[in-house]
């Protein structure tokens, strides 16, 4: 089944302007957050910027391999510049393991009939297929040139703890930004932390802790900020389900920090109904106003027997009324792939702007996509949004600014999943007035967090240890035990 709005965060990096224009977020993304396994709202935030989060500006290039046969683009060409005298063209080649996670993604242009680098991503993984590295090279004097490097760190678990973000300056990696990653197994707390590289150390610049229901739903973001050394409010989402799982509310609140009060205000509302399958029938937009909810944008769906999104009507509230704004219309052939998407505006009677149309191969992979404007009653190619779908529609890869795109591909198998085996980690005694002891054996770390995040101890040892709070203030705390970059034990300890 397939639905229609999900969360789907992929953000372009800029290498030039050109390049900015052309070149598909596919390419230059990356990996998807391994700890974000929670079951998020389905539809797309809409008229509100979210605080930039620092994954999202890194890697999407690893989706989990969940079916039988998949596939990936091998050679993809993209063609820019509709109106120039000469098009653009550009083309991506990509490089995989035996189990179909990206080893290289190669970016060139064509000019005088010859292949010019342009930039080249580099991968590189663990035995589990998690990804450690993701190098990004420019092509300059004939020579591959450093320009950043991401390196990413997990739990026992496979999930991600950490990834470290750095710029190539003066032949060296330099620290820019950090992520860190703070789960918990007996607790439905989630916490990611950004650090930023200041006078040649990390300073804490902002979170975010979420919650989550017994069936893993996403319920609240609370974010937060580092300001004089001292974590302020900024943001708090909520989030209400049906006993499908389908999100019903999603309210957005802003802290005010007045003279005279502080209280979290009402700033967006999304409102949500389903058909029986699941599929998103309509979202409501409401932005709050002198105490009071104002209607703003609604969307109406319909579906064919197979669940596809046939149409997506958007209407803005005009003079206590709902009035048409745009309308999108899709049609799909007989394997459910999409075949054609029409964009129309209301002009008093629907107005057609542009279209995109899809070809398919015999494994249900997008073999070419056009993008199209209505000029003089007519569809010409122009520049513009371009999606290429494959695995019958369960991956996609997103292009910019260009007219066409065409790509080949490449079978791989199932990856299978491994087991990972936890030694065995002892802390005691809990709750504790001044001490515990952490019973592990080799070498570890062991971490102190408190209930905000914050680290406040970090301890390295050979073995058993007695770790020392009687300096810290009467509390809960979250204990983590490293071997290496490794989670191998955690728990929450009292401190009374």
């Amino acid at each position: 089944m397939k639905n229609t709005r999900i969360i789907k965060t992929k953000i372009t990096r800029i290498t030039s302007v050109m390049l900015f224009l052309v070149c598909s977020l596919y390419g230059l993304s990356v990996v998807a957050q391994n700890n974000s396994e929670f079951n998020k709202p389905k539809k797309q935030i809409r008229n509100i910027e979210r605080p930039q989060s620092f994954d999202d500006k890194l890697p999407v290039v690893n989706m989990p391999k969940s079916y039988i046969d998949w596939w990936e683009p091998d050679t993809i060409y993209i063609y820019a510049n509709t109106y120039a005298p000469q098009y653009i063209l550009f083309r991506e080649v990509n490089t995989y393991n035996q189990y179909g996670y990206m080893l290289t993604n190669l970016c060139q242009t064509l000019e005088n009939n010859e292949w010019r680098n342009i930039h080249k991503y580099t991968y590189t993984y663990n035995e589990n297929n998690k990804i450690l590295t993701n190098l990004w090279q420019r092509w300059e004097n004939a020579a591959w040139a450093n320009i950043e490097l991401l390196t990413y760190t997990y739990d026992a678990f496979g999930k991600l703890t950490t990834i470290l973000y750095q710029n190539w300056r003066n032949n060296e990696w330099l620290n820019c930004e950090k992520y860190n990653y703070i789960s918990y197994p007996d607790s439905n707390l989630l916490t990611k932390q950004l650090q930023t590289w200041k006078d040649n150390a990390w300073a804490y610049h902002s979170q975010i802790t979420y919650t989550f229901d017994e069936n893993n739903n996403l319920l609240t973001e609370f974010w937060r900020e580092w300001q004089n050394d001292v974590m302020t409010n900024k943001y708090y989402v909520s989030y209400t389900y049906d006993t499908n799982n389908n999100v019903l509310t999603e309210l957005w609140q802003i802290w005010q920090d007045l003279n005279w009060d502080k209280y979290w205000k009402n700033i967006h509302k999304y409102t949500y109904t389903y058909d029986s399958n699941n599929n998103t029938l309509t979202e409501l937009h409401q932005d709050w106003q002198r105490n009071g909810w104002l209607n703003i944008t609604k969307y109406a769906y319909s579906f064919d027997a197979n669940n596809n999104m046939l149409t997506e009507l958007q209407q803005l509230w005009r003079n206590n009324a709902w009035v048409n704004k745009n309308k999108l219309t899709n049609t799909y052939d007989v394997n459910n792939n999409k075949l054609t998407e029409i964009f129309q505006t209301w002009q008093g009677a629907w107005v057609n702007i542009n279209n995109i149309n899809n070809t398919y191969d015999e494994n249900n992979n997008c073999t070419l996509t056009e993008h199209n404007m209505w000029e003089n009653e007519s569809w010409q190619l122009s520049d513009g949004h371009l999606k290429m779908f494959y695995n019958n529609m369960k991956s996609e890869l997103i292009f910019h600014n260009c007219f066409r795109v065409t790509s080949t591909y490449k079978y791989y198998k199932k990856l299978e999943k491994e087991r990972i085996e936890l030694p065995n980690v002892s802390i005691y005694p809990n709750p504790t007035n001044n001490s515990f002891v952490v019973d592990a054996e080799g070498e570890i770390n062991v971490k102190l967090y408190d209930m905000s995040g914050k680290e406040v101890l970090s301890q390295n040892s050979n073995g058993k240890v007695i770790i020392n709070i009687s300096h810290l203030q009467n509390g809960v705390y979250n204990v983590q035990v490293f071997s290496g970059n490794n989670i191998i034990g955690y728990c929450k300890v009292v401190k009374q």
